[in-house]
């Protein structure tokens, strides 16, 4: 594994394995049975979270985020320190690895892509009476998903162009933006999703995302996918920022040969040189008028150069009598040095890998016989880059587990540094059955379980949405927003804007102040339902596709 030094490794392993036994003697915790026959959970015995010790918590986010983890970079010496400390723990609790060859680890083959050279994207009408070019950065940017091992040439010559509206097939809605073959072909898709009747349901926002555009484009064996850029939905500088540079993926890949956006301002005037207006493009991809056939070609060139490399995930399984899983996750990569500079990358993540420590530590206490499904935890790698080192390990699952045996997945990440609440919150439950799972965990803990109120895009953006794409049903932990002794807008005036202010930043490190108190309950609810589900055969489900 890349940067991991035999001797750094051993040394490195014992002086883990002695200070993860000064906090497994800070937990003692009996497990009994959670569901009866009627598959109804039953109370939980009382000591499976009074006794959870927030001490723990501290001393794994202390460690996670201190300096000496460099920010834990996906693939970096920081990220290999904090990986030998997770394995530590694992192992100090007998919970068996879960990785390659007996081992803790599962290899992520990555790959950094950079356009090094680039011409102008340019249109040309059939009519051969006009010409539009683009200018790279400011007007188109892109990657590639060809597979290459050092500097490609990704050439794009006088190729037919399809306008295909929202880019979309939902055959649950009756939608196909691709009724026509455009293999080989350049299509132009709109950012988001149709504006009317069952589309204004946020179940199926994910439809409206750039990720998906992408891979349906791919599926359709298009040549090239090129997303219009609507200000109102992703800014340009963001745009800019993930591409204009480099672009991590998974070195295993296959789809389009260019996937990127272009400027609505410029793509305002394609439209009306081919006939028509970028208004009535919208109205068209609205009232399901496309796939169009544009009266123009297209051709682009881009040179990119890659950086290929290996990162790892870090997985422990506890098996139960089934061939059935709970999983569990919590990033274990944060943002790394970025221009010399320490990204500490405490809440994020190195808050969701101490809670998963805690429940992973819980669990190591549970019978064998009495567990009905195993439980794996996971601790993935470039989480940061994208969601790589999940969508990595649900492809590539250990010898013996099947996608169809996963139950349900629980992201971790993020945690609650700012006192007690009355409810628990999570991202997810309006995809899947779990609702009623998580409402039973709360009120184990005298709490009440509601669906986040935090924007629900923030559902593609953690771990378990690899496995929803799966159709796992799946989920991730968010923030209460009734915090005890303060006043109701306390969540709105000082939480979101600490939380916010600070997401991605320099900033995002270790306090002393933090208190573990929201932490702890996050580990006792999802503890209660993840033992719920270990513990019996809770049939879990998804509501349409789970996305």
């Amino acid at each position: 594994m890349k940067g991991r030094a035999l001797l750094l490794k051993v040394g490195f392993a014992a002086l883990m394995l002695a200070f993860g036994g000064l906090i497994v003697a800070m937990l003692a915790i009996d497990i009994e049975r959670y569901v009866d026959d009627n598959n109804q959970p039953e109370e939980p015995p009382t000591d499976v979270t009074d006794t959870v010790s927030e001490t723990m918590i501290r001393a794994n986010l202390m460690h996670l985020s201190d300096e000496s983890m460099e920010g834990r970079g996906a693939g970096s010496r920081g990220e290999s320190l904090a990986e030998l400390y997770v394995e530590s723990q694992l192992a100090q609790w007998e919970i068996a690895p879960g990785g390659f060859n007996g081992s803790y680890y599962q290899d992520v083959p990555l790959q950094e892509v950079t356009p090094t050279l680039q011409t102008a994207m340019l249109f040309e009408g059939t009519s051969g009476t006009w010409q539009l070019s683009f200018s790279w950065y400011n007007e188109y940017l892109a990657t590639t998903q060809v597979e290459m091992t050092d500097s490609t040439l990704v050439d794009i010559s006088s190729a037919n162009v399809v306008f295909v509206g929202y880019g979309i097939v939902a055959p649950e809605m009756g939608w196909n933006d691709y009724s026509m073959n455009v293999e080989g072909k350049v299509v132009i898709a709109l950012l988001g999703q149709p504006t009317a009747g069952l589309w204004t349901n946020q179940s199926y926002l994910y439809y409206s995302l750039w990720d998906y555009k992408v891979e349906e484009a791919g599926r359709q064996k298009a040549k090239a996918i090129f997303v219009v850029d609507e200000p109102t939905i992703e800014e340009w500088s963001n745009v800019e920022s993930d591409f204009g540079t480099s672009y991590s993926r998974l070195s295993v890949v296959s789809g389009v040969s260019l996937l990127g956006w272009m400027a609505e301002n410029r793509t305002a005037e394609l439209a009306t040189l081919c006939g028509t207006s970028l208004d009535q493009w919208y109205n068209d991809a609205n009232s399901g008028e496309v796939p169009q056939t544009l009266p123009a070609t297209v051709s682009a060139s881009v040179t990119f150069d890659s950086y290929s490399y290996t990162a790892t995930n870090v997985i422990g399984i506890l098996e139960g009598r089934s061939d059935e899983y709970v999983v569990l996750v919590a990033h274990i990569d944060g943002m790394g040095i970025v221009n010399g500079v320490v990204y500490p990358s405490a809440i994020d993540n190195g808050a969701g890998c101490s809670t998963l420590l805690s429940i992973a530590y819980a669990f190591s206490e549970t019978v064998l016989d009495e567990r009905n499904r195993g439980v794996i935890f996971l601790f993935p790698t470039a989480e940061e880059l994208g969601l790589l080192g999940s969508e990595y390990f649900v492809t590539h699952l250990p010898e013996g587990i099947s996608v169809d045996n996963l139950v349900a997945a629980i992201s971790l990440d993020g945690g609650n540094l700012w006192g007690l609440t009355a409810d628990f919150a999570v991202i997810g439950t309006t995809r899947n059955n779990l609702a009623e799972l998580f409402t039973w965990a709360a009120e184990q803990e005298e709490m009440f379980f509601k669906e986040s109120p935090i924007d629900p895009s923030m559902y593609y953006h953690s771990d378990h949405f690899s496995f929803a794409k799966q159709g796992v049903p799946s989920v991730m932990t968010s923030f209460g927003t009734e915090y005890e002794n303060q006043p109701s807008s306390y969540f709105y005036t000082v939480v979101v804007p600490e939380l916010f202010g600070c997401y991605h930043q320099v900033c995002d490190a270790y306090d002393p102040s933090w208190t573990m108190s929201g932490m702890a309950q996050t580990v006792n609810v999802v503890t209660n339902f993840a033992y719920a589900l270990a513990y019996e055969s809770y049939q879990t489900s998804c509501i349409s596709m789970c996305l």
